[in-house]
């Protein structure tokens, strides 16, 4: 498990907002959570560091600037084009999965309501070697068993 890791997370849904930071919290004390309810906090985030994040979780579905164009914009600005994002959302969706990816996500990890699943998906995330992992059809998705 990585320690001294920070994450940026941005969701409108203060419930995920919560429910994950409590998991975070659960897992890890190392681990640093910073949550945004909107893609212009996160962004406004970015730009005035300290912090810098390690990895960015992103929520697909939000009002104004959504995961998707979010995702784009960050893979379009040279500042952040190699940020780890992992698209953190309810959506299943092949049509989803598929334009996360190629719009430069580095990961997809599906929401769940089952706590015991969701800190077994996050541990496995905070695991991941961002600087050698390569997204491919195979790894790109998280598959709960």
């Amino acid at each position: 498990m990585n320690k001294g890791i920070t994450i940026f997370y941005v969701d409108d849904d203060q419930d995920d907002l919560d429910y994950l930071s409590i998991v975070i919290n659960d897992i890890n004390k190392g681990v640093e959570l910073f949550t945004h309810n909107s893609a212009n906090d996160l962004m406004h985030a970015l730009h005035n560091p300290p912090p810098k994040p390690h990895v960015v979780f992103v929520d697909l579905n939000m009002p104004g600037t959504n995961g998707f164009e979010l995702v784009e914009d960050l893979r379009k600005s040279e500042q952040h084009k190699d940020l780890p994002i992992v698209v953190f959302s309810t959506a299943t969706d092949p049509e989803s999965i598929r334009k996360s990816k190629n719009l430069g996500a580095n990961f997809y990890l599906p929401k769940s309501g089952d706590y015991s699943a969701l800190r077994k998906s996050i541990e496995y995330v905070l695991d991941i070697d961002w600087q050698n992992f390569i997204p491919g059809n195979e790894n790109f998705i998280y598959r709960y068993n």
